[in-house]
C-alpha cells in the first residue's frame, strides 16, 4: 500500500474536492500574511512614527497589529478567491474552542 502525499492528506483533512481549492487556499494564506506585514508597517509608521523598531516595545506593538489586520483581511482575501465558506468554518471552530476554554 502506497503512502499517501502530503498534498492529498490535507485535501483529505481540509475535506477538499480539487487540487484546486487547495492551490488557491495556499494563494489566501501567501497573500494574507505578505499583505497584513506591508499594511501593519504602513499603520505603524504612519501612527507611530517616532517608535523604535527595533526595541522590544516596538517589535510587540508590530507583532499585535499584523495579528489584529490577519484576522479580517483572511475573511476578505478568501472571499475574493471563493474560498469564504472554508475559512468561515475553521474560524467557528477556533472560536467554539476558546469558549469552551
Amino acid at each position: 500500500m502506497q503512502e499517501l502525499s502530503y498534498w492529498e492528506r490535507l485535501k483529505i483533512k481540509w475535506d477538499l474536492k480539487s487540487d484546486w481549492s487547495l492551490v488557491k487556499i495556499f494563494c489566501v494564506f501567501a497573500i494574507t500574511g505578505t499583505s497584513s506585514a506591508k499594511i501593519g508597517a504602513v499603520i505603524e509608521t504612519a501612527f507611530l512614527p517616532n517608535l523604535d523598531k527595533t526595541s522590544i516595545v516596538g517589535l510587540l506593538l508590530y507583532i499585535l497589529l499584523v495579528t489584529i489586520i490577519y484576522q479580517p483581511l483572511l475573511l476578505f482575501v478568501a472571499f475574493i478567491f471563493g474560498e469564504f465558506d472554508f475559512f468561515k468554518k475553521k474560524f467557528v471552530r477556533i472560536f467554539k474552542r476558546k469558549k469552551e476554554v
